[in-house]
């Protein structure tokens, strides 16, 4: 009876299977904590991804404005107009950029000094976790000074120069190729001289 208390042949085994079980549950800890963080990598940089396209709609939306005849058309930005202002509903404007696409819609509020745009975009970024889309919104807006001789808002009715006043003429429009479509303005910090030979109707 005393020999046989006495013998240890089993422990190998026991301390062999205690070493697998605990070598198992650090390598799957491992491997969750790893996988765990490769997801949240990704899903950060749909974040920074969405936040980027929307940026990139206020962008797109300032341009659209400053390129359009009139910038202060309310349905420039996919929205309804309500007498010389916007209102819903709005379409938004869809553009495919990189690893996802930006909305944007806009609406113009007018009124009898100056008109101002509201901007809404967001980005839409496919979700790596399998969940909803990432979708970062982003507003901005633009005051719209009026000009123009029919208080037409587009920036483009300006032509301004900045050249100070010294002898001679600073600018000079003389010419047989020089247009000035009305309406425009000219803005002239020092001299100007112009010659029309027949006027413009």
């Amino acid at each position: 009876m005393r020999r046989l208390l006495r013998q240890e042949e089993g422990i190998a085994l026991l301390m062999a299977l205690g070493f697998t079980v605990v070598l198992v549950i650090l390598v799957s800890s491992m491997i969750a904590y790893t996988s765990s963080g490769a997801r949240s990598s990704n899903l950060s940089r749909s974040r920074v991804t969405a936040q980027s396209l929307a940026e990139a709609g206020i962008a797109t939306a300032a341009s659209i404005i400053n390129h359009a005849p009139n910038a202060s058309l309310p349905t420039l930005l996919g929205c309804t107009a309500s007498g010389t202002s916007s209102t819903v509903p709005c379409t938004d404007l869809s553009i495919a950029g990189p690893g996802g696409t930006t909305y944007l819609h806009g609406t113009y509020t007018d009124s009898s000094t100056s008109g101002k745009w509201t901007i809404t975009a967001y980005g839409d970024v496919a979700n790596p976790t399998g969940a909803a889309d990432v979708k970062r919104p982003l507003t901005a807006t633009m005051t719209i000074i009026p000009g123009g001789l029919i208080n037409n808002l587009s920036v483009w009715n300006y032509v301004f120069s900045t050249a100070p006043p010294v002898a001679g003429c600073e600018l000079d429009v003389n010419g047989n190729n020089v247009i000035l479509d009305v309406p425009t303005q000219l803005l002239v910090g020092g001299n100007i001289q112009a010659h029309f030979d027949q006027p413009h109707k």
